[in-house]
């Protein structure tokens, strides 16, 4: 299983500006990312680049945000993460 960054900053300097599972390098893994309310703002395959921090072309605020990652074999990984501003 790969690991993941406590934070991401998504203000463009080059680093942390996308959150995402690293290390993982196949596809048929999902990370769906939710709110504090647990209204699912994303689903992303681990392959892809990561979340930007935007809902619908929006910034949505600096906040902490949790996450489950749906493995291929089955398995389930779930943790939080904070975006800031």
């Amino acid at each position: 299983m790969g690991g993941y960054t406590n934070f991401f900053t998504q203000n463009n300097d080059g680093f942390n500006d996308y959150w995402n599972i690293k290390g993982i390098n196949r596809s048929g893994i999902t990370v769906n990312i939710y709110d504090r309310f647990g209204k699912l703002i994303i689903q992303l395959d681990a392959l892809e680049r990561g979340w930007d921090g935007l809902l619908n072309g929006r910034e949505i605020p600096s906040d902490d945000y949790w996450f489950k990652t749906y493995l291929d074999n089955g398995t389930e990984f779930s943790g939080h993460f904070t975006l800031k501003h």
